[in-house]
């Protein structure tokens, strides 16, 4: 008997057509190869009794999407893609197996590519990556063993001479079938009927050819250990949600490991809990108030509970209006309004409730109100600091208002001021202020990482008196402080030159945060010998635009002759969603960082092609010598009126740039 047997194994030889795949030093395709190992492989497999189906059987190309959809159609157990490597650098000396799996961690995936990674070690004799996570299309399916390998890389001569025989391509289907015959002889552990009843029960059936490990067990609600009790004749598990669960979405998932080592598919079920609005509460800013305030409703369910983010709720005054509100209670069960009442009655309105609230009025508390708006937007900007000329601070609040009790604009006039924008000086009262986005506002609410490498044990190249993890750090902090005059929240992977931070990390790190922009900046790569260069993953159009433009401000920001342009497919720009590039401005083996300037520059030209590529172009690159009175300024702060800050250097010359009609930088030093 085969453990394989009706198991449904869909084999994919990686590209084909006239998508050719790498192409060896001697001219053998990839394509080709991938499709005999996968011939090899479906003939040792039809003995075992598994579904065997191609992705395709001759050379012709099929999209990837069209290759994960075979596989979902056809309820596939297995995928294995099979591929043979090449890198960007056309490194010829290089050769290893890599294994990928679909993204996420310990899986049937990860179960089955360790086996794979012995299988290759042992009889191919290459070094052997560790399995690694990835986002490549045809591994984001269901299916719940699906991997990603990468035999050897045919562009090494040595390999692409034993790739091009047929000994040598039946080993490594061999290699294949010996891994999928001792996967399945552990079983393939799954979960069944998973599933939460209306009063809050949990049911699942553990299904396994083999006794179900209990101590491997793994039930969570959001991420945190929920206690079980599963029976030992029917394998059948029963638990219950917490009595005071919180209203909102929620996900609860299940795996287990048997006996044999193999982890079932992890189970997800994700359910909302919406219990209605029972009662509320209302607080208002300021405490005392004429009638100007903003209220904040805080609704809560029977069992005291905030309900659930989204609750639709109406609110009506017997005598006022309403100057903002929002419509639906935000995840702590708030809700915010500001409001102008001429009688302290408000009413509340939701689905099987209706209540009334309110709001004591004090009429010897005059208030006014600024209200703070986006110049270009119109809309309103809360979190604005209004610095009054005593030195007291008051801030704007939801829907851009600034309460005052009117005794406080004798206190006049006031600065304002927020991350984003250009301060703005205010003489005298008024009901509405206008506020201007610097960098045509392109940079608010962007979420930015910036990935310096290296770091912690691994120093990268060192040339005296530096080495380029720290070098790589100082860059990052000095685009991150650009980008934040922008508005832009900027995250960087490390924050020190002492933290040990591995790729795989970094990765999921970026995969988290979901960010809009992705920066990597390395100052030194074996393969790259040109003096600068961004680089993208081949397949992401956006992206390359954001190269395109990096090249362009590097070079006429730091007068480079050749910037390098082209593609890169490490393991951190192909897996990451974000536009991403990986920049190196310059490299530090032929020249020394000498001064703070040069970083600075560097910086500056990337941080100039990020507002490029999201649609500011309002600005010009100055050059000069600092001087006065005939003496060279060196080490002389030059700032724009935007906050960009640089430095003279040795020889008094500066690089800055100038936005929307600046005037000399060096009249704001």
């Amino acid at each position: 008997m085969s453990y394989l047997n009706d198991k449904v194994i869909v084999i994919d030889p990686g590209h084909g057509g006239d998508a050719t795949g790498a192409i060896g030093p001697t001219g053998l395709m990839e394509k080709d190869v991938n499709l005999k190992v996968a011939f090899y492989l479906r003939e040792m497999l039809k003995p075992t009794g598994a579904k065997i189906i191609l992705t395709r059987d001759a050379d012709f190309d099929i999209p990837l999407g069209d290759r994960v959809k075979i596989a979902e159609e056809n309820n596939a157990d297995i995928f294995i893609s099979i591929h043979h490597n090449a890198n960007s650098a056309r490194d010829t000396s290089i050769n290893r197996t890599e294994i990928y799996c679909k993204y996420e961690f310990s899986s049937p995936s990860f179960d089955f590519a360790y086996i794979l990674m012995r299988k290759f070690k042992e009889k191919f004799g290459l070094s052997v990556v560790p399995p690694l996570p990835a986002m490549y299309r045809v591994l984001k399916n269901p299916t719940p063993v699906s991997v990603l390998g990468e035999a050897s890389y045919i562009i090494n001569p040595e390999e692409e001479a034993r790739l091009r025989t047929e000994e040598y391509q039946r080993l490594e289907a061999s290699i294949y079938f010996e891994a999928l015959l001792e996967y399945a002889e552990r079983g393939f552990p799954r979960v069944e009927k998973f599933d939460v009843d209306k009063n809050g029960n949990i049911h699942a059936v553990l299904k396994s050819d083999f006794t179900v490990d209990l101590d491997t067990v793994d039930l969570n609600l959001d991420g945190v250990s929920l206690e079980f009790d599963v029976s030992r004749e029917t394998n059948i598990l029963n638990a219950a949600l917490p009595e005071n669960i919180s209203n909102g979405e929620h996900r609860l998932s299940l795996s287990f490991r048997n006996i044999k080592g193999n982890i079932s598919p992890r189970a997800v079920k994700t359910f909302k809990i919406q219990r209605p609005v029972s009662s509320f509460s209302i607080t208002t800013f300021p405490e005392k108030t004429d009638g100007l305030a903003l209220v904040t409703f805080s609704f809560f369910d029977a069992l005291g509970i905030p309900v659930a983010e989204g609750t639709r709720v109406y609110i009506k005054l017997k005598d006022g209006r309403v100057l903002h509100d929002e419509k639906y209670v935000d995840r702590d069960g708030k809700l915010r309004v500001v409001v102008d009442l001429k009688h302290p009655e408000i009413y509340i309105y939701s689905d099987n409730f209706e209540g009334r609230g309110m709001v004591i009025l004090s009429r010897k508390d005059e208030i006014v109100v600024t209200k703070v708006v986006d110049e270009l937007s119109g809309k309103p900007v809360e979190g604005v600091r209004a610095e009054f000329k005593d030195g007291k601070v008051e801030y704007s609040n939801f829907g851009g208002f600034i309460f005052l009790k009117k005794e406080r604009l004798r206190k006049l006039p006031c600065r304002l001021s927020k991350e984003g924008y250009y301060d703005r000086k205010i003489l005298s009262h008024k009901d509405e202020v206008r506020i201007k986005p610097k960098f045509g506002g392109v940079l608010l609410d962007k979420k930015i990482i910036v990935d310096p490498q290296y770091g912690g044990f691994d120093k990268g190249l060192i040339k005296k008196p530096y080495h380029e993890s720290l070098i790589n750090l100082k860059f990052a902090y000095d685009l991150k402080k650009m980008l934040e005059l922008g508005g832009a929240e900027v995250l960087l992977t490390r924050y020190d030159d002492e933290t040990t931070i591995d790729e795989v990390e970094r990765v999921k790190f970026i995969m988290d945060e979901a960010p809009d922009l992705l920066i990597s900046v390395s100052h030194h790569n074996p393969y790259l010998v040109d003096d600068g260069g961004a680089f993208h993953y081949y397949r992401d159009a956006v992206s390359k635009e954001l190269a395109e433009k990096a090249v362009k401000y590097l070079g006429e920001v730091l007068d480079l002759e050749k910037v390098k342009f082209a593609d890169w497919s490490s393991y951190l720009m192909i897996h990451p969603k974000p536009p991403r590039i990986y920049v190196i401005p310059r490299n530090m083996k032929k020249f020394n960082i000498d001064h703070l300037t040069e970083l600075k520059k560097e910086a500056l030209a990337v941080f100039l092609a990020i507002l490029d590529f999201f649609g500011f172009k309002k600005f010009r690159i100055r050059k000069g010598i600092a001087e006065k009175e005939g003496e060279i300024l060196t080490d002389y702060p030059v700032v724009s009126a935007t906050g960009i800050r640089t430095f003279t250097d040795q020889n008094g010359s500066y690089v800055i740039a100038l936005f929307e009609g600046e005037k000399n930088p060096l009249e704001n030093g």
